[in-house]
């Protein structure tokens, strides 16, 4: 369930360039994550925990 949430805090972080981007640009954008604080990312994937699971 953590690594879930990790895993949805980081395409949060890049949600806006996913959206604005095609196939193959998201493709490359996830395979070459792009640098982030990892104190972000791992306190973005904490608040995610409180959220009910759809």
């Amino acid at each position: 369930e953590s690594l879930l949430r990790l895993c949805c805090a980081m395409l949060i972080l890049i949600r806006k360039r996913l959206l604005a981007g095609d196939f193959t640009s998201n493709l490359k954008l996830l395979q070459n994550y792009p640098s982030t604080s990892v104190n972000h990312l791992l306190d973005l994937a904490d608040k995610l925990r409180g959220l009910p699971i759809l």
